[in-house]
């Protein structure tokens, strides 16, 4: 048994360690958000019906975190958020989840998708880093909402034609 004179001084001492080893941890940012936010899509896509092989890895996350960066489509930093979407004809059918939100997101591509339909969310301009939205030959349609245009400050490339969008 370990005398009480010693034992506190020691506890108090692996707390402090553990509380500074614990500010040297840096978790990934944004990751299970990200993952959710993938889930949403593919799921109101219909990713099962996606072109064949064009779904490649994705709903799978055996290998834990980080795993949605080898999803086929989907492009990560080295910090392992994702920045990139590419689902340019995949055969996407169904809508954009209006709560899809990565805000680390630079492109989303999802034109040439034919029957991709529904409206484009305001929710879009929490996506502060999105460079380009490329939406061009699909059936999305209704009024881009003005909010979206003017918050989104580092857009620098938007396609819309051959759509059923105003704006």
């Amino acid at each position: 048994p370990w005398p009480t004179s010693t034992l506190l001084p020691m506890l108090l001492s692996l707390l402090a360690a553990a509380s500074l080893s614990a500010l040297d941890f840096h978790p990934l940012p944004n990751t299970l958000s990200q993952i959710e936010a993938l889930r949403q899509l593919y799921t109101a896509t219909n990713g099962v019906t996606w072109e064949e092989k064009m779904n490649e890895g994705w709903m799978k996350v055996e290998r834990g975190l980080g795993s949605e960066c080898a999803w086929d489509g989907v492009e990560c930093d080295p910090e392992m958020n994702v920045i990139g979407i590419d689902l340019s004809t995949r055969g996407l059918r169904g809508t954009l989840p209006p709560e899809m939100v990565i805000k680390t997101l630079k492109y989303l591509h999802v034109d040439d998708n034919a029957m991709l339909s529904g409206t484009v969310s305001a929710d879009l301009r929490r996506m502060d880093d999105l460079q380009t939205l490329f939406l061009r030959r699909t059936k999305l349609s209704g009024t881009l909402p003005d909010e979206l245009i003017t918050s989104l400050r580092t857009l620098r490339e938007f396609t819309y034609g051959k759509t059923r969008i105003s704006g």
